[in-house]
């Protein structure tokens, strides 16, 4: 069971409750992130979106670099219009 939080910092931070490990991006995006989304289908997947215009998608395994950018509209980046399929 993992918990993913992001903010401010520009970072993505997944905590492991079990172990309570925890992990921590470099910075994804060049301003604030204000949206994270799990991908229902591969749980080693996340999606997060930032005040930067940027969709990134995240592999847990390799949280150094995003796995996917998506350049968007910053204005059109709120939470109820980003639906990860």
């Amino acid at each position: 069971n993992c918990v993913a939080s992001v903010g401010n910092d520009r970072t993505l931070r997944v905590d492991d409750l079990r172990s309570g490990d925890a992990m921590q991006s470099p910075s994804l995006h060049r301003l604030s992130i204000n949206f994270v989304q799990w991908n229902p289908f591969d749980g080693n997947k996340l999606l997060t979106c930032g005040f930067d215009g940027y969709i990134h998608v995240c592999d847990l395994r390799f949280l150094q670099k995003p796995f996917t950018t998506i350049s968007a509209n910053a204005s059109a980046l709120r939470q109820d219009q980003v639906i990860l399929k």
